[in-house]
């Protein structure tokens, strides 16, 4: 349990990368922040609990930077974030735009079996490796009306047969050589992710 000036020392660091960011902003036109601030204050928000400052957070975070891809830890706080203020269909989304980015994850979270698959895996958070590495991370941060939704979602029957589908892309991309049959591959890929995640948000978030 934390103290209130446990709580106060992390909001101080909120508001310092947040007001950091905004230099940034203010100075070169947009945030560059080669460091991950903007990763990092989603963190601090979960540290504290304060998932409704988290998604006042993470709409600014959609607008200020739409093409970035985040990772697993970042979209599994954003997902906790949406359950806890009770926008459930948004966070089946954002749960699949953190599957997506790990496949291994959902399933070492909910204790069953998991092994190494043969897929395309081209970057580093995709392995089964990093989610072993942010599983504790993970556990620590959700809580349990979270982890209650994410049992239910992923045992359901669409959730299975979505990532069954993905997978079995994945490893097609894998084991084809590159040249057009590859990139019709990667594109229907990309078409598949876009229609279960794709969510902007044209209203300022009011939790």
């Amino acid at each position: 349990m934390m103290t209130e000036k446990q709580i106060e020392e992390i909001r101080t660091k909120i508001r310092s990368n947040r007001a950091r960011l905004r230099a940034e902003q203010k100075k070169y036109g947009a945030c560059r922040d080669g460091e991950g601030k903007r990763y990092y204050i989603a963190e601090l928000y979960a540290k504290i609990g304060d998932f409704r400052g988290a998604l006042r957070y993470f709409h600014w975070f959609e607008e200020e930077f739409p093409q970035d891809i985040g990772d697993p830890l970042f979209h599994f706080i954003w997902t906790v974030a949406l359950v806890e203020n009770n926008r459930t269909e948004e966070a089946k989304k954002k749960a699949y735009t953190t599957a997506f980015s790990n496949t291994y994850l959902f399933d070492l979270l909910m204790d069953r079996r998991v092994e190494q698959m043969d897929k395309s895996e081209l970057i580093s958070f995709e392995s089964l490796e990093f989610a072993e590495e942010i599983k504790e991370t993970c556990i620590k941060y959700g809580t349990e009306r979270f982890f209650s939704w994410l049992k239910s979602f992923t045992e359901s029957e669409e959730y299975r047969d979505n990532m069954n589908a993905f997978i079995n892309l994945s490893k097609q991309i894998k084991h084809t050589e590159q040249g057009e049959e590859r990139r019709a591959l990667l594109k229907q890929e990309r078409d598949f992710i876009n229609s279960l995640t794709l969510n902007r948000q044209t209203e300022v978030i009011d939790v």
